[in-house]
């Protein structure tokens, strides 16, 4: 991964020339964080399909994509330097089978992947009685957590409009605490969110 040398003379005129570097180092931390913060990382890869990086504003089937990726981190060299990690360890990672995982962590830098900390898996389940307890969802795809060395947090989208969505949700949970604990340390946060509604559920964004 790339960092760029910066001179004495150069930090020292975007001091004075950029308002945004003008202001003290932890105001900007706080505003590069915010900037870099609430999107939603997707690693996708098929049998035909190449490995690739898809970034949605939003988890519903209408959020929008966004390019061009990380856009504010070439304003400048100093810009760049001082927030090349934050996108990796503020946003929300996806994948969706252990296969698109391994296809796609060569497309990281290794500082860059060691900095991803939020997981995310969205677990559908319609209102079918032959379904399994967690519906459509691959307990299998929990052992490519143990890939992410600074895991803090993991959270599970429960998309349902089953008429026992409460006791259906702690059937999932129950489900799920077993294989966790054999992937994930014990400080590593579980978070669960009910999508109630079909409108807001969390969908895979199709390729286009």
């Amino acid at each position: 991964m790339s960092f760029y040398l910066l001179t004495s003379s150069s930090t020292h005129r975007n001091s004075v020339s950029s308002p945004l570097l003008r202001l003290p180092a932890e105001v900007r931390n706080k505003i590069f964080a915010y900037v870099n913060n609430g999107l939603h990382i997707f690693m996708r890869a098929g049998s035909v399909e190449r490995a690739m990086i898809s970034i949605k504003n939003g988890t519903h089937e209408g959020a929008s994509s966004v390019y061009p990726l990380f856009l504010f981190q070439h304003t400048c060299r100093q810009v760049y330097n001082e927030t090349a990690l934050l996108p990796f360890s503020t946003n929300e990672y996806w994948y969706y089978t252990i296969f698109s995982l391994n296809a796609c962590k060569p497309l990281f830098w290794d500082p860059q992947w060691d900095c991803i900390r939020y997981i995310s898996f969205p677990i559908t389940i319609r209102e079918r009685k032959e379904l399994p307890v967690i519906g459509n969802f691959d307990v299998g795809r929990l052992e490519g957590l143990k890939a992410f060395s600074r895991l803090e947090e993991v959270t599970f989208y429960l998309n349902t409009e089953h008429p026992n969505a409460e006791r259906v949700f702690g059937d999932v949970k129950t489900v799920l605490k077993r294989y966790l604990k054999e992937v994930v340390s014990a400080d590593v946060e579980i978070v669960y969110e009910h999508r109630y509604r079909e409108t807001d559920f969390v969908s895979w964004p199709l390729l286009y």
